[in-house]
């Protein structure tokens, strides 16, 4: 069975086209765009009507190159954006009107759930105490677990396109702002209980940090993935997004240029998480949400 996930996040959508073999994905089509459906609507806000069309328009696109490519059924995932927007319903009409698409708006704690499933199903059965965080645009998810099942899960408001429009205005962003976004962080991280062996880091953040370490163009998921991401490194990444303005971020190899303007962001959400929670290095998981969208909506029973 062909099947197909779409994941539309705060700051990008992304779509993955798998085979369904013994209980298995193997991915056909793993894509992503940059669709900022977030972008400007502040805490509790509402949807801008360009951030809509322009992500009704990639719901439609991903929707007919899934089918195009024979996916027979297709499951969609709306995280922290379409949780807290006040015109959510309104994308959701227009969605199952344009697309053909049913938007299911997952809670936090079932996004980490997902989240969970879909990262560790990209490694062999782990042992001991782990931390898995998942850094989205407009919310990060953190779930502790022991031998591969998960124990607690937290959603916490800390998303990089979030941040940067709150925190980061300046062009490169300016000391005294990157000292309050670092004072925020580490006040919304000590509400978190629990520690871990091991911590793993998923979703674009991450990735993005490992990608740039690897000077990777094209990105490639069989590199980035089970890679390991080093607290120095998460470190002269931050210096380098802080000295150079967004035209300049935007060349630096590895680095997906629509990615460049909450990048600053989204890496002091992985370094306060690495402070948090002692670790000096953090196991990168390319696997996400979509993945596990797919395992539990379409493999479970099969």
């Amino acid at each position: 069975m062909r099947i197909a996930a779409i994941d539309i996040g705060t700051n990008s959508m992304k779509l993955l086209v798998a085979d369904a073999r013994s209980g298995r994905l193997a991915p056909v089509i793993d894509r992503l765009l940059v669709t900022r459906l977030g972008e400007g609507m502040g805490a509790g806000g509402r949807l801008r009507e360009e951030a809509i069309e322009r992500n009704i328009d990639a719901l439609r696109r991903f929707a007919e190159e899934a089918r195009g490519a024979g996916a027979e059924r297709i499951a969609v995932a709306g995280t922290e954006a379409l949780r807290v927007a006040g015109n959510a319903a309104a994308f959701r009409e227009r969605a199952a009107r344009d697309a053909g698409l049913n938007v299911e708006i997952v809670g936090g704690g079932e996004e980490a759930r997902l989240s969970w499933i879909g990262a560790l199903s990209g490694f062999a059965p782990l042992e001991g105490t782990v931390l898995l965080f998942d850094t989205g645009g407009g919310s990060t998810e953190f779930i502790f677990g022991r031998n591969g099942e998960m124990e607690s899960r937290t959603s916490l408001p800390l998303g990089s396109r979030v941040l940067a429009e709150e925190f980061l205005r300046s062009d490169p962003p300016a000391a005294g702002e990157r000292e309050r976004l670092d004072a925020r962080l580490g006040g919304e991280l000590a509400r978190l209980d629990g520690g871990a062996a091991r911590v793993i880091g998923a979703g674009g953040t991450v990735t993005t940090l490992a990608a740039v370490r690897l000077g990777l163009e094209p990105y490639d998921p069989a590199r980035v993935g089970g890679s390991v991401l080093a607290r120095g490194e998460v470190e002269r990444q931050i210096d380098l997004y802080a000295s150079l303005p967004l035209a300049e971020r935007r060349a630096i190899p590895g680095l997906h240029p629509d990615r460049a303007d909450v990048i600053p962001a989204g890496a002091a959400v992985v370094r306060a998480v690495l402070r948090r929670f002692g670790a000096g290095e953090i196991l990168v998981a390319d696997r996400g949400l979509r993945h596990g969208l797919l395992i539990d909506r379409f493999l479970r029973d099969s």
